[in-house]
């Protein structure tokens, strides 16, 4: 799901995906991923820094 651009979606992917998943929770998986995605490039985009490791390099 995250390589989409460069991979597309593989039948054999998908087929691996469905022998472990059912629907609902391919659905839920490409929800999460796309969570986690939107996520990633709002923390990199903005240059964002997680709290703990604040802390750390402010010791």
């Amino acid at each position: 799901m995250t390589l989409l651009p460069q991979t597309g979606a593989p039948d054999a992917d998908y087929d691996l995906l469905k022998e472990q998943f059912s629907e609902s929770e391919q659905i839920n998986l490409t929800i999460l991923i796309g969570m986690i995605n939107g996520w990633n490039r709002f923390a990199v985009g903005l240059r964002a820094q997680h709290p703990k490791g604040n802390e750390r390099a402010a010791a």
